[in-house]
């Protein structure tokens, strides 16, 4: 519990950092360009997958540097067999399928050309839930009484906003069309997100999820992006 917290308060600095950048009116570079993009990524770990797809702001300070803020629709799955209590008398099934998260996305990148319009990029990303809450439900009957009716039992739990933090890296071509063009990143990252917060921490009829939840939270990340 101690290492979540902490984690959870150098993502919280990080971001206030960044909110400060995006926020500063007196921002020391001249702002020449804003542009939206659009981006997709695969997670992976040794227990688990993961996706999402985001919409995002980008604010271009220079050819090189710029930050961005955005929307991130995340989703992973949630696949928890069925289960009995201590006693064996009463057996629960798991109402949610999947984890969903739509989540906002902060992030600072660095671009850098090597050949022609072809280069290398950077960015640093936190992302965190600006609703807190998930529901979560389960449903409960009796052991080996498939006749009865099951009772559905939930709760809206505080997600601690499940927060992430990512750096990555990767390549960039700007396909340019005059004053104008359309940049295409692919790149890997590597970061933190623990994307069953409110799962791992919730009780359901004295029951804990925790124990059937993946324990690995660091993914690696493959991201495509359009600007």
């Amino acid at each position: 519990m101690k290492q979540l917290s902490g984690k959870i308060f150098h993502c919280w600095h990080i971001a206030f950092i960044v909110g400060c950048f995006l926020l500063n009116p007196v921002f020391t570079y001249s702002q020449k360009q804003t542009l939206l993009s659009i981006d997709g990524a695969l997670y992976a770990n040794s227990d688990n997958i993961a996706a999402h797809f985001s919409v995002n702001r980008n604010w271009l300070f220079n050819p090189s540097f710029g930050i961005s803020a955005g929307v991130m629709f995340a989703a992973a799955p949630l696949d928890i067999p069925r289960w009995s209590n201590a006693e064996q008398t009463i057996s629960y099934t798991l109402d949610n399928k999947s984890v969903k998260h739509l989540n906002i996305a902060l992030s600072t990148f660095y671009m850098r050309p090597l050949i022609g319009n072809t280069g290398i990029y950077g960015n640093v990303s936190f992302l965190f839930e600006p609703i807190p809450f998930d529901y979560i439900s389960i449903e409960k009957r009796a052991e080996n009484d498939f006749k009865q009716q099951a009772e559905t039992i939930g709760k809206l739990q505080f997600s601690k906003f499940s927060p992430g933090i990512f750096a990555e890296a990767g390549l960039f071509h700007h396909f340019k069309r005059g004053d104008k063009g359309v940049r295409l990143f692919i790149g890997i990252g590597y970061g933190w997100y623990d994307m069953y917060t409110a799962c791992r921490i919730v009780t359901l009829d004295g029951q804990s999820l925790s124990k059937f939840l993946p324990q690995n939270n660091n993914y690696s990340r493959f991201t495509i992006r359009v600007m």
